[in-house]
């Protein structure tokens, strides 16, 4: 007869093959609610009753004892198998603890007619809530009476201090009457999460730093899709906002980072980074069809590269913020939505912006550029018309080149402060076949080549001039 390992094994241990066969597996949880037709109850992990009640009228119960439990033990994971548990007062998770269903199986539903408190309140550091769906039943609840609400689907700062080191996994919100997710805190991480037909906003983080999204859904909420208020250093990866009854995303943060987004369908902007923001980072976004603006720039010092933007209803890009960087985006009409006026749009209380190497094609149907800012540098870009001018004209930065016809009279160009933008060049030639001069002066006691002006005396006399940032140098 072979040897058996295992049964030798088990022998000198004093247990039998059946005996072993028949010993049950450690729990992986801490506690389980499960629930059937008629009864909730909720076990320990040896299989122990910790409460029980009626199906549908002490499910909030039953679950809080289940937490409250595991919170005695210092902590641990809950269990909420599959079914509907509908709810009476919130959960409250008071302690560290994992907080897990079976997808979206698992489904926390607010009653009928309960006031303004939230489906899941989180008070305290360190949870985890996964795989659940929770439904705030906002149809057959009051309407919030003040704003901001408690009203949330998940909320995590109301009338408490900001919480720390959240993590909400595969959960789905919706029906929220008033925030679908709202958290005050440091360290919160949103992870393929949907929130749909809430109150006011999808996402709220209210303050805080370092609240992550990645790969969440925002739609048809009332307000914003996503909104993180007053706070820093969020980031948002390849997330998606559309069909939101204001913006597919909203910003007060500084150092934020918005990467590889899609924003359509919104009644307001794609991306609104406000001006109280600075130094966002908008990177390899897509933004198309939103009522607004693909993308308005408010706040001060942010990047904006790599996104596309097609058929917004005002601007591909809107900037009225200081030191905003536009590269190497690409901004289209495709007529499959709205109609872009302008592919890039910096108003004059904009400054020192930069805009390069962007194609704007068919950006708008208005003009493909429209800066109004005196101190914008526009250069290198696909679609960027050359401008003519038949009379006295004063350069901006946004001036590249100038074609200038003095069929009609002799004409002076003037070129911009040379101190904005040192060792950048302007060009300008003469166009028409008339003797009339078009003469090059400086903005103000520069001078060109050591000369106080220059003189383009022929058709298709031509010059292009560089700054050192006191003044002018012909090549």
């Amino acid at each position: 007869m072979p040897f058996d390992v295992i049964s030798y094994s088990l022998a000198k241990k004093g247990i039998s093959l059946t005996e072993g066969a028949k010993k049950k597996p450690p729990a992986f949880y801490s506690a389980i609610v499960l629930k059937d037709g008629t009864t909730v109850w909720a076990e320990d992990s040896d299989g122990k009753t910790i409460a029980s009640g009626e199906a549908g009228v002490d499910d909030a119960g039953v679950i809080q004892s289940a937490v409250d439990a595991v919170v005695s033990l210092g902590g641990g994971r809950i269990l909420l198998k599959r079914g509907l548990y509908t709810l009476t007062d919130s959960i409250k998770l008071t302690a560290p603890i994992i907080l897990a269903g079976e997808g979206e199986n698992t489904i926390l539903k607010m009653a009928d007619n309960i006031g303004e408190i939230p489906v899941i309140s989180i008070e305290s550091n360190n949870i985890i809530i996964r795989e659940l769906l929770i439904d705030g039943n906002k149809d057959n609840r009051p309407a919030p009476s003040s704003t901001p609400s408690a009203a949330c689907g998940i909320l995590a700062h109301w009338e408490n201090e900001a919480v720390e080191d959240v993590r909400i996994i595969n959960v789905y919100v919706k029906n929220a009457p008033y925030d679908g997710i709202n958290i005050n805190g440091k360290r919160v991480v949103h992870i393929n999460c949907i929130v749909e037909n809430s109150g006011d906003d999808g996402f709220n983080s209210q303050g805080g730093e370092e609240h992550i999204y990645i790969a969440c859904v925002a739609r048809n909420n009332d307000d914003d899709g996503f909104h993180l208020s007053w706070g820093e250093r969020g980031k948002v990866i390849s997330c998606t906002s559309y069909n939101n009854g204001q913006h597919g995303f909203y910003t007060q943060h500084d150092y934020l980072i918005i990467i590889s987004c899609r924003l359509y369908d919104n009644y307001m902007d794609g991306i609104r980074i406000a001006s109280e923001s600075k130094y966002a980072r908008i990177s390899f976004n897509e933004a198309s069809n939103n009522a607004g603006n693909g993308i308005t720039i408010e706040g001060d010092y942010a990047i904006v590269e790599g996104n596309i933007a097609y058929d917004n209803g005002t601007a591909g890009i809107y900037v009225s913020g200081e030191g905003v960087k536009i590269f190497q985006n690409i901004i289209r009409n495709t007529a499959g939505g709205y109609t872009q006026d302008y592919a890039i749009d910096v108003v004059s209380s904009a400054n020192k912006t930069v805009i390069k190497e962007n194609d704007v094609t068919n950006g708008g149907s208005i003009a493909n550029l429209k800066i109004d800012s005196a101190n914008s540098l526009v250069r290198n870009n696909i679609g960027q018309n050359m401008k003519t001018v038949t009379a006295d004209y004063s350069m901006i930065w946004a001036d590249e080149a100038i074609l200038a016809d003095a069929s009609g009279g002799a004409i002076t160009i003037t070129l911009p402060d040379p101190a904005a933008y040192p060792n950048y060049e302007v060009m300008i030639k003469k166009i028409d076949s008339s003797t009339n001069a078009v003469t090059v002066a400086p903005h103000g006691t520069e001078t060109i080549d050591g000369a106080s002006s220059l003189t383009l005396a022929n058709q298709n006399d031509a010059v292009r001039l560089r700054s050192d940032g006191t003044n002018w140098f012909s090549f």
